[in-house]
Order: C-alpha cells, then structure tokens, then sequence
C-alpha cells in the first residue's frame, strides 16, 4: 500500500464528485479491520475511517480532539448495525505527521483478531500520539516536554547509539511515532523517564501498557535525574545539534529531523530553549521481568484502561543494574 498514491487518487475523484460529502478507498483489503482512507468534499481533509459493529462502540467514552485533529464517533447511516471512529486532519502542513499517524494506527487495530480489542488497541495506540500532541506548548515545547526530550537524546547518544551506531539508534527511536516504549529494536526495547527530582524515589508511568513486551523480548527502565541550570550545562539545542552532527555524517539526518518535528521541536525555536542547560545528576537502569512492580492489560478489568501510576524505586532494587550493563545487554541484543 502506497499512500502517495492512495492519496492521489482520492485527489483525482475529488474533482470530479459533484456533491459534498466524501470519496474514500480501503486499506489492506485482506485485513481484518474495514479501514479506509478518506477525503472530505469539499475541503479536502483527510481522513482515517475505522468501521466497526454498532456493539463495539456501545459505552465508549467520548474521545478528545488534538492539535489539528478531529476525532468522531458516529453512526454509519440510519438504520445501520455499524459504525465509525473518523479520524480527520484540519491543519494540512501536517501531513506528512498524519500519515505516520494513521499507519501506525492501523498497525493496532489490525493485529488482535477480535474486533472489540482492535478497537481497544486502536483507541490506546490514539490516545498515546494525543498525549504527545499536548506536550507541546503555544510557543514550542513545556519545560516538562523539553527535559523529557533532553533525557531521551541522552540515552540515544550515550547508550544506544555507541552500541548499534547512528542510524540504528535513531530508526528506533519510536517513542516520537507514539509507541509504547522510548526505544524499539528488535528483541530489545528501552523506556526512559526523566526527572528533576534531586532523589529520584519514584518513577511515573503513563499507561498500562509502557512495561508490558513480549515475553521474548527484554525490557529496560533507564531513569534519569537531571540538574537543570540557568547558564551552567548542556542545552537542548546543543544537545541536538551533537546528534545532528553525527547523524549527517551518516546520512541519516532526516530520521532525526522526522522525530523532532513529530515531537514539535522547531529550530526556529531554538532560542525559546538556551535559558537553561542541564546535567544528568544520576542514572538509575532497571530490568522489567517477572515480578517487576508493574501495572499490564492483564492486570486490569473490563472497562478501565488509560491507567497512570508511580514504581517506587527501592522496590525495584531486586532489579536494578549496574551503570554499565544497558550498554552490555545491547552489544548482544539490538
């Protein structure tokens, strides 16, 4: 399936549709799910259409808007035993963001065999790129969003790339497509959470599903306590420009690019992040296996989901490593 060309053609019978409404076409005809892309007429607003059963949508809370984002659950037509989530896009110069969007949203849905659950699955993989989207502030991004990209670039140059090089390490840096985990390659997945807590006693997670992996996959926590100082420190922006420069002398800059502008950092922005430097403070690594304190889907009923929570570091002590092992663990895994 190529979207440029989907795309193209929804364009193509656009012009010739004589009333409002929509042209669309299905995706992955031999899927399990009826998706289907879509452009509105006349506006031209594209569109992601998950059709389901009327039973799987009953109950289903409302789901929010985001930044240039139209979410709505409706009825097919009168009478009819199905229904739609419609996803539409309103800003147009973020297309190239939307279409990331929508594959890895189909992705979700397609996997579970059950209707209801890939419903579920599209609806939490949703609600994950939303709260990316409100990380980022009127004016670039919060100071929370700044720190957590600080950390996560750490990690990438200081971990990651110096184990599986560059390209490896920014193809999967999927934390800014809206994956579960900060990083994923291969057999190895890595979530990094950063703080500025001077004692970092406890971890935030933000879903149920951020320390759930296959069983034959490893999982590591990489907590980190940041000092942020005015004038004293490494900025963000000079933290990207040292991966930018390695990664253009290996000719993957524009997967970094890519990330950055899905997480709306802006170079001409920059400015709005030189006040305050930062300096990792302490590095807490930990390895999610059996017994791990952690909340997974399994753990949970019927009905509840979008679950936050907090791990208390010293009851991970069992599972802490020492500073030196994530790098180790890579060298055979990623």
């Amino acid at each position: 399936m190529n979207p440029t060309e989907v795309w193209r053609y929804l364009e193509e019978d656009t012009r010739v549709a004589s009333v409002p409404g929509r042209v669309q076409r299905r995706v992955l005809p031999d899927g399990r799910r009826n998706l289907f892309l879509g452009l509105e007429i006349p506006s031209r607003s594209r569109m992601l259409i998950l059709r389901v059963s009327a039973q799987a949508v009953e109950g289903l809370p409302d789901v929010p808007d985001s930044r240039g984002l139209i979410v709505r659950v409706e009825p097919r037509e009168t009478g009819s035993n199905e229904a739609e989530v419609v996803l539409a896009l309103v800003d147009s110069e973020h297309r190239d963001i939307f279409d990331l969007l929508i594959w890895d949203l189909i992705a979700a849905a397609e996997q579970p065999e059950d209707e209801s659950e890939g419903l579920r699955r599209f609806l939490a993989r949703l609600s994950n790129w939303q709260h990316l989207l409100r990380r980022l502030g009127p004016r670039g991004l919060t100071r929370e969003g700044q720190q957590g990209l600080w950390g996560e670039l750490w990690v990438l140059r200081e971990v990651v790339a110096p184990v599986a090089g560059i390209f490896r390490a920014l193809d999967g840096w999927r934390g800014p497509m809206g994956t579960d985990q900060d990083f994923q390659m291969g057999s190895t997945c890595i979530e990094v959470k950063t703080s500025m807590a001077a004692h970092l006693d406890r971890v935030a997670i933000s879903s149920e599903r951020q320390l759930e992996v296959p069983e034959d996959v490893l999982l590591l926590l990489l907590a980190l306590s940041l000092d942020g100082r005015a004038n004293h420190g490494e900025t963000l922006p000079e933290m990207i420009e040292s991966v930018r420069v390695t990664a253009s002398g290996a000719g993957c800059l524009h997967l970094l690019d890519l990330r950055l502008d899905l997480l709306g950092y802006s170079n001409g922005d920059a400015h709005l992040y030189e006040d305050m430097g930062y300096t990792i403070r302490s590095l807490h690594p930990f390895r999610v296996e059996a017994g791990f304190p952690r909340i997974v889907p399994d753990d949970l009923q019927t009905g509840i989901g979008d679950v936050r929570y907090s791990v208390s570091t010293a009851s991970c002590s069992a599972f802490r490593m020492d500073l030196q092992q994530p790098g180790k663990l890579l060298k055979g895994l990623v």
